[in-house]
C-alpha cells in the first residue's frame, strides 16, 4: 500500500478528483433537479410500484388466502355487512356461504406492511390489488390499521379469467375418519365441495346402517385456500400438492409393492 501511494502522480492526486467534484457541482446546478418540491410537486411512480393496497369487493370471496401468504401477518380477514346490492355483485356467490352469516374482507395495518405484493400476486380472483398511492404517513400508529370497507373499490368491468389455484395444493379426504358433517360445504368460499355416498357404512344402536357421506370436490373452482381443513373438526382433510391429489379427493392408499 505504501508503495503504490509513492507511486500516484498530482493527477491522482488532486486533478482527477476535482474533475469529479467539478462534474458534480455542474450537474447539481445547472442540471435537472434531483429533487422536487413535494408536497407541492409530486413525481408520478414507475408502473410498477407498490403502493396502497385497495380491493375490488365484487371479485372478493374471502377465502383468506391474503392472509395465509402475509409474511408480516398484517392483513387479516374481518366480518364485514354487506349491502343487498353488494350481496348480488358478489362473484360465485360468495357473501355468505350457507352457514356463514356474515362475509368476511381483508383489513391491514400498514404500520407493518412490507408491500412486497404477495397478497396480489396469490389472490385467486384479482380482487386484491396494489395501487400508486404511497401518502400513508400519519402521526399515530393506529391510524395506520386501514379497517376493510375503507379499501374497497368498484369493479369496472367483468372478469374474463377464472379462478386461480396459485398455491398449488388442493384438499383431500381420509375416508374412514370423516364423519360427514359437511363443515367443509358450508364454509367452502367458491363453492366447490359437494357430499355424496361415501365409502364407510356405520352401523348404529338400532341395528341399522348408514353410509357415511364424504365430501367431493371440483377442482376446476377450487382455489387451494385450505378453509375446509381448517373448519374440518375430525381432521381427515389435508393439502397435498395437486399432482399427487386424487380427482375426487379421496386419499388413495398406495400398494406395499409400489411404496
Amino acid at each position: 500500500m505504501a508503495s503504490d501511494r509513492k507511486n500516484l502522480g498530482l493527477m491522482d492526486i488532486f486533478v482527477n478528483p476535482m474533475k469529479v467534484t467539478l462534474k458534480q457541482f455542474f450537474k447539481s446546478t445547472f442540471g435537472k433537479p434531483t429533487t422536487v418540491m413535494y408536497p407541492l410537486e409530486k413525481r408520478d411512480p414507475p408502473p410498477t410500484y407498490r403502493g396502497m393496497n385497495a380491493v375490488i369487493w365484487d371479485l372478493c370471496i374471502g377465502c383468506g388466502i391474503c392472509g395465509e401468504v402475509c409474511p408480516n401477518k398484517c392483513l387479516k380477514m374481518k366480518p364485514v355487512d354487506l349491502s343487498d346490492e353488494e350481496k348480488d355483485n358478489a362473484w360465485y356467490g360468495s357473501h355468505v356461504a350457507k352457514k356463514k352469516s356474515v362475509a368476511e374482507r381483508p383489513a391491514i395495518n400498514f404500520g407493518h406492511c412490507m408491500f412486497c405484493g404477495f397478497c396480489e400476486d396469490y389472490c385467486p380472483t384479482g380482487a386484491m390489488t396494489m395501487t400508486d398511492f404511497y401518502e400513508l404517513a400519519d402521526t399515530n400508529r393506529e391510524a395506520l390499521i386501514y379497517p376493510a370497507r375503507s379499501m374497497k373499490v368498484d369493479l369496472e368491468e367483468s372478469p374474463t379469467l377464472p379462478l386461480t389455484n396459485f398455491m398449488m395444493e388442493s384438499p383431500a379426504l381420509n375416508a374412514e375418519t370423516c364423519i360427514g358433517c359437511s363443515k367443509c360445504v358450508d364454509n367452502c368460499p367458491t363453492n366447490c365441495i359437494i357430499m355424496d355416498e361415501g365409502a364407510v357404512n356405520k352401523e348404529l344402536k338400532s341395528g341399522k346402517v348408514r353410509n357415511i357421506e364424504n365430501p367431493f370436490f371440483d377442482y376446476t373452482i377450487c382455489i387451494g385456500c385450505s378453509t375446509c381443513v381448517k373448519v374440518c373438526p375430525a381432521s381427515c382433510l389435508h393439502m397435498e400438492p395437486i399432482s399427487t391429489s386424487s380427482s375426487s379427493g379421496l386419499t388413495i392408499s398406495v400398494p406395499e409393492s409400489e411404496a
